[in-house]
């Protein structure tokens, strides 16, 4: 994940010694700050060895954020004969949030919802990673 966070600016390991180098700050913008900040908690849970509706209150309002940010990435999936590949990005968005929340909500726990749940996460995560942002526009300005 290293290499994902702030991958426009070389990667978080090429910020720091970027820092270390020139000791000049670089300003983040909003989205890098939440993308890494909530990737980060998204590895914790997508990784965790038991997954309890508690946590579901720690990372509802991170998940819509990460799941819609894939709108704003280039979408991995084929052209259907014109067909817009964003319509078919929104509509899976949706899905997912719509199965995390149901697979959240059944009491007692199933086998079946928890396996949706760990796939569901690690499609997720493995989106996030191995996809590209379109325009990535950052801030010139070094303090």
């Amino acid at each position: 994940m290293f290499g994902v966070w702030f991958r426009d600016r070389g990667g978080l390991f090429n910020l720091i010694i970027e820092y270390l180098n020139t000791g000049k700050l670089v300003t983040l913008t909003p989205h890098e700050v939440l993308f890494s900040l909530f990737s980060a908690n998204l590895v914790g849970l997508t990784f965790a060895r038991s997954l309890h509706f508690q946590f579901y209150s720690w990372f509802y309002h991170s998940l819509v954020y990460l799941v819609f940010t894939l709108y704003n990435f280039e979408p991995i999936i084929p052209t259907f004969h014109g067909f817009n590949k964003q319509i078919l990005v929104w509509i899976g968005c949706a899905l997912y949030l719509v199965s995390v929340e149901v697979v959240f909500n059944i009491y007692p726990p199933q086998a079946w919802s928890s396996f949706i749940l760990v796939v569901g996460l690690v499609v997720l995560l493995s989106s996030l990673v191995f996809t590209h942002r379109k325009e990535a526009k950052y801030p010139k300005k070094i303090h």
